[in-house]
């Protein structure tokens, strides 16, 4: 079982890498750490409510359900590597850390997320059934359209 940092543990954790041609790691940091623009980049309609002091609810639209998530600043190292914690209605809490490296042609964008909950039903149909169908294709687009976002490339 995974640790999570400020106490208890994550259920299930997966990450996926992207490359940013010609991107600094300062750029990155400083569009994926400005939660205001997730928006720009979320793999479904989201409406984001800043509450200040690094807080920030979001109401995205999943298929036909809406929901809201409360969304918490948890570290913001710049340039390297940025962490929040997103309380969703619906799936539970998910800690996201953004880790960013120059790799000399631009930068190396790792996205990380762990999921919270720890209920059997969540431990075994995430791994199994939820991952492979729908959270890992959501990541992917999500970082396909930041990178695109980043090189100044169209969105489709």
């Amino acid at each position: 079982m995974l640790v999570y940092p400020q106490g208890g543990s994550a259920v299930f954790e997966r990450e996926e890498s992207i490359h940013v041609a010609g991107a600094s790691p300062g750029d990155v940091y400083a569009y994926v750490s400005d939660i205001s623009r997730y928006h720009e980049w979320a793999f479904e309609d989201v409406f984001m409510r800043s509450l200040g002091e690094g807080r920030f609810e979001s109401y995205p639209t999943a298929g036909m359900a809406k929901h809201r998530a409360a969304i918490s600043i948890e570290t913001a190292e710049e340039p390297l590597r940025f962490t929040c914690v997103a309380k969703h209605d619906l799936s539970g809490t998910e800690h996201w850390t953004i880790v960013i490296a120059s790799d000399g042609k631009g930068s190396t964008v790792t996205f990380r997320m762990q999921l919270m909950r720890d209920s059997f039903l969540t431990g075994w149909m995430q791994p199994l059934i939820f991952w492979p169908l729908v959270g890992r294709p959501r990541l992917l687009k999500r970082l396909s359209r930041l990178q695109r976002r980043l090189e100044g490339n169209p969105l489709d």
